[in-house]
């Protein structure tokens, strides 16, 4: 047999033994990664304690880390428990990370409980890293923010898009949420991801009276952050939207939004038709005021964009140039 099983060019490390195997990955070796998949593959647990008995203090602490990882994507539980148990055996502060990052993700597409439990035992001064992932279908994301709200401490991994995922399931529980806990919301900006959920809000389809408590209490929150959300609707978009009409319409921010649009239909050959969205007149009196306010000055690059711009609408509406 084969006596070094790092060369992968001669044959594949499923045919080394697990000593071979174990002995190849105490030397540095781009295949390391490789290698521990297939003890792990070979071995299961049974090959954690071999690990964690390596003499080697840096080496240890770097394999065991690895280990860790893959083992938390086939069986996050018991990884979790290593950690947990290990933990105070290594001088790392991130040491085991990578496999934390598997257990949180495992954990929301589990339950909130789930996800609350590991953030409970992970408590640190500040977020050592953060992650999207998937929610169980019936994720408690309010008992969740819930949490969030009342605990002190940061947690070993972040869920990034915890309340955007929220925002998108149930745009109007999230905006009453955000609206009752509007200063851990000002406090906790950007781990939340909060312009985004709020965008995720005005920008969902809504029945009426849904949209008008959404947005309402949106509405109730600093201005500043109500500022923000619209400033980078109007920087994304390029064309009317209808929920985010109805939203803009209701905030008091239509006309402020139909301009934005209207402006950056310079960066296209032709109106979208979505402007149908808009009355006749409305649109011709957006076009003036952009119009109007459109200062081109001297160079020939902007003089040429913003008449090929008018070009284009007076000849989409039929207004006289």
């Amino acid at each position: 047999m084969p006596d070094d099983p790092r060369s992968q060019t001669r044959q594949p490390a499923d045919q080394f033994d697990s000593e071979s195997l174990l002995t190849a990955l105490l030397t540095p070796s781009a295949s390391r990664d490789e290698l521990t998949k297939a003890l792990i593959d070979r071995e299961g647990w049974k090959a954690w304690p071999k690990v964690l008995a390596i003499a080697d203090t840096a080496l240890r602490e770097e394999l065991s880390g690895t280990f860790l990882k893959f083992y938390a994507e086939r069986d996050p539980k018991q990884a979790f428990a290593e950690w947990k148990k290990h933990r105070s055996e290594f001088s790392a502060e991130d040491w085991g990370n990578s496999a934390l990052i598997e257990v949180a993700g495992a954990a929301a597409r589990t339950s909130a409980d789930s996800l609350i439990e590991f953030m409970a035992d992970t408590r640190t001064e500040s977020d050592h890293s953060g992650i999207s992932t998937d929610f169980a279908e019936d994720f408690d994301f309010a008992r969740m923010m819930d949490y969030l709200a009342s605990s002190k401490s940061s947690t070993q991994v972040g869920i990034l898009n915890l309340l955007p995922a929220w925002a998108e399931r149930s745009p109007l529980q999230a905006a009453m949420w955000l609206e009752a806990h509007r200063d851990f919301a000002m406090d906790s900006e950007r781990i939340l991801n909060l312009n985004s959920t709020m965008v995720q809000v005005v920008a969902a389809e809504l029945p009426p009276v849904e949209r008008e408590q959404a947005v309402s209490a949106l509405g109730n929150l600093p201005e500043p952050l109500v500022d923000q959300m619209w400033n980078s609707i109007f920087h994304d978009g390029d064309k009317p939207d209808a929920s985010l009409l109805e939203s803009a319409t209701l905030m008091k921010r239509r006309e402020d939004y139909l301009r934005a649009m209207l402006l950056a239909a310079r960066q296209q050959d032709r109106l979208d038709p979505a402007w149908d969205l808009v009355p006749a007149t409305e649109r011709i009196e957006i076009f003036k005021a952009v119009d109007s306010t459109w200062n081109a000055g001297s160079s020939p690059v902007e003089t040429e964009s913003k008449e090929r711009w008018r070009k284009m609408i007076t000849s989409a509406w039929g207004i006289d140039p």
